[in-house]
């Protein structure tokens, strides 16, 4: 049995030897991008369809805001930089629709049939196409292909500007929702780039250190590095893109993989000790039933992720759980051969065994023993803590607050924050609120009593301090007159005429739009995308003006409002945010929770023994509750991975703790083994895992910056849960008490947590 499965292992290296060529191919070719946050929303979600139908009637609110320190309307490369960009849209495969200048704005407000004159034209425009100060900017519009192939759009834009005298790409200021979305999928493939590989080698170094063997750290390298690089050629064979909360899935493969491997040495130092061949295939087998339960409750725990209602959230769970999966077996098929070959089989001297002393386990005296003494003495104090600190932190999870927001993902001293903050500061608020009216044409409305609701309603949004500028049909019409003079009826009819001639015009610039027998108008809100407050209040106190303007409507008129933009989408994703966090983490708990009870034969047992696993991630959360820091979408994926890889050094405690209990030891004696021969694999693998964590760390990138921060906070707690309150439930009174409430046969703790007979 031992020699088959030894020539499997050796069968499963040479096939890996053989497709690695084309793993690392898959792996280097690997497309990065990332959904537009509309699409993050399920196609069901009220957000998402009033989104949906917004662009189908006016295109979308995404556009690509141009401008540059000196830029005013007398700037000559103001209207040079234009045409360098129109020159770009045309052709079937132009990635650029249009582009337009504060310049031409004004233009249109000034000639006939407005003329306006130039202070009234810029009172118009001032907060979101020109600044109080006069600098101007460059609206660029994309077709469907340029929105999809927004780093290809933006380097046509930069082009643009190297073509231009005195400008020149390093010049330019942008901002705007796709350059927004461009810079993200930039900011996570830049991690990607300059700190995996530092990653890798750091928890490399790390490993070879704490391994004490270069071997043996050749072995984990090689195994855990095959796992990650199998996880970015999955994602490149099913068509995926490295998004930026995908790149955290790859470092997060290398560090479980690599958690594995450094158990299964243990298990082969163990299988050494005088003992004789097939040490390799001896040790996959010993670490085999916790490391296969171990992957396949973080697998869950990760895979729980799939109920979230957030497209990313799902993306995250399923190239995850099945790459670890797929890394896990690739590591156990393969680790017989590859140690017995690298470190060698050759038994070692026996040496005293920790575990055995006149017939009992755990009698030589040791630090662990010692250790156990304490815990002993202690046990109540240590898990009543454990249980108050669990109480104490919890009620903070409820305080926790999402967010979303593009200025949050990135460093406020940063370049990207900088220049927004500048174009804010000097133009206006750059963050959309579409509020869309919609009238009922069969009514016996005319076109001017509907522009001059439009235009009552502008001026309502105008006056909410939150809101810096405001766009509208209205914006490019003439003042409308009120009163029954000859005058004004004449005024009106002359009004009428107008609109009617230049229904196409205002339909071409997106301000008005035909949906069946209904008439869509509408009006743009501009607000700051830096300040605290989040988008759903931004949203309400627009909505709540508009809704204080129309109810002073006459009856007679038939008028629905409709809030959307990408803005009210963002904060629905805020929203869905905090309910899969606590969806998905109750979702793995009574997914593991099962697994736990079989292992430990006992449902009080099983509970028992998840409070170690459950604790880091509730102190972690709480704790962010209670202090105010918000949570993102990357961080919300740390609470179901932190349990599962908690369960991961639970189950290899439990599986020393039951060899021992079934060999005779006490409890206090089998606790002892299970420390003299697993807690330093433990705390090995929490140190190269948190190693690998690290550097992500030092990105300027939050997401990403924050996942490592939170992922480095729970690994530490779990092992402290296992290897302080896990073994301190065990042996206190508070284990039998429960266990003897739980009915059948009276029995302890300890033959609770027995795997077998």
């Amino acid at each position: 049995m031992l020699r088959r499965l030894n020539v499997c292992s050796k069968l499963t290296l040479i096939v890996i030897l053989a497709v690695l060529p084309l793993v690392i191919y898959g792996a280097w070719h690997v497309q990065t991008g990332n959904a537009l946050a509309h699409e993050w929303l399920p196609r069901e979600s009220p957000e998402r369809e009033a989104y949906d139908r917004f662009i189908g009637n006016f295109g979308d609110d995404q556009f690509i805001l141009v401008t540059w320190q000196g830029c005013r309307l007398d700037d000559p490369r103001l209207t040079a930089f234009r045409d360098a960009v129109r020159s770009h849209a045309h052709g079937p495969s132009a990635l650029i629709e249009r582009a337009d200048s504060s310049g031409d704005f004004l233009a249109a407000l000034t000639r006939p049939p407005l003329e306006l004159s130039q202070d009234a034209a810029r009172a118009r425009l001032t907060g979101a196409l020109i600044g109080d100060d006069g600098t101007c900017l460059v609206i660029v519009k994309l077709t469907l292909d340029g929105t999809r192939q927004q780093s290809q759009s933006l380097e046509t834009i930069r082009r643009a500007a190297d073509s231009v005298d005195g400008l020149g790409r390093d010049r330019l200021l942008l901002a705007g929702t796709i350059y927004e979305a461009l810079v993200v999928d930039e900011a996570g493939a830049l991690a990607l780039r300059t700190f995996v590989l530092p990653s890798t080698l750091f928890a490399l170094v790390v490993a070879w250190i704490s391994l004490g063997s270069a071997r043996a750290s050749l072995v984990a390298f090689a195994l855990a590095g095959f796992g990650q690089l199998t996880t970015l050629a999955l994602l490149w064979a099913t068509g995926g893109k490295l998004s930026a909360v995908l790149t955290i899935v790859p470092t997060l493969v290398f560090m479980l993989s690599l958690s594995t491997v450094v158990h299964l040495v243990n298990y082969h130092r163990d299988a050494l000790r005088g003992r004789g061949a097939y040490a390799g295939v001896r040790a996959m087998l010993q670490g085999l039933r916790p490391c296969v339960l171990a992957s396949l409750t973080t697998a869950i725990g990760m895979g729980s992720l799939l109920v979230s209602q957030l497209a990313p959230v799902r993306n995250f769970g399923v190239y995850a759980s099945v790459g670890l999966v797929i890394a896990t077996t690739l590591v156990l098929a393969a680790f017989p051969a590859l140690v017995d070959l690298v470190v060698g089989n050759r038994p070692r001297e026996a040496t005293p065994s920790p575990r055995r002393h006149d017939g009992h386990h755990g009698k030589r005296p040791s630090r662990a023993t010692a250790y156990v003494a304490f815990l002993d003495r202690h046990a109540r104090a240590v898990s009543l803590a454990g249980v108050v600190l669990l109480g104490v932190t919890a009620p903070g999870a409820l305080w926790l607050q999402a967010s979303t927001k593009f200025d949050r993902m990135f460093p406020k001293d940063g370049s990207v924050i900088q220049g927004v903050r500048w174009i804010e500061d000097h133009i206006g608020p750059l963050v959309s609120i579409e509020v869309l009216l919609e009238f009922d044409t069969s009514e016996a409305t005319t076109p001017v009593a509907r522009a001059r609701w439009v235009s009552r309603v502008e001026q309502a949004i105008r006056e909410v301090p939150e809101v810096g500028g405001v766009l509208a049909a209205s914006t490019f019409l003439p003042s409308f007159t009120s009163g029954a003079s000859l005058r004004g009826a004449l005024r009106r009819a002359v009004l009428n005429r107008q609109l009617e001639s230049h229904r196409r015009d205002l339909a071409e610039d997106g301000w008005l739009a035909e949906d069946g027998d209904n008439e869509v108008w509408r009006i743009t809100a501009k607000v700051s995308g830096l300040q605290d407050e989040d988008y759903g209040f931004l949203t309400e106190q627009v909505r709540a003006a508009v809704d204080q303007e129309i109810a002073s409507m006459p009856e007679g008129i038939t008028l629905s409002v409709v809030t959307t933009g990408l803005s009210p989408v963002i904060h629905e994703a805020q929203v869905l945010l905090m309910s899969d966090l606590g969806t998905s983490f109750m979702m793995a708990f009574l997914l593991i929770t099962p697994v736990m009870m079989v292992v430990v034969r006992g449902f009080v047992a099983g509970l028992l023994a998840m409070i170690p696993n459950v604790l880091p991630v509730v102190v972690v959360f709480g704790m962010m509750g209670w202090l105010g820091v918000r949570l993102d979408i990357a961080g919300m994926l740390t609470a179901s991975i932190a349990m599962g890889i908690a369960v991961d050094d639970t189950l290899h405690f439990l599986n020393w703790f039951g060899r021992a209990r079934r060999e005779g030891a006490t409890d206090r004696e089998a606790v002892s083994v299970a420390f003299d021969t697993c807690a330093r694999a433990m705390l090995q693998t929490t140190i190269v895992s948190c190693s690998a964590m690290m550097p992500l760390m030092l990105s300027d990138f939050v997401p990403t910056q924050r996942f490592a921060g939170l992922m480095v906070m729970m690994l530490c707690g779990a092992v402290v849960g296992d290897l302080v309150l896990l073994p301190a439930l065990i042996l206190s009174p508070l284990g039998s008490a429960l266990l003897k409430g739980s009915g059948g046969p009276k029995r302890t703790v300890a033959e609770g947590f027995d795997q077998r007979k």
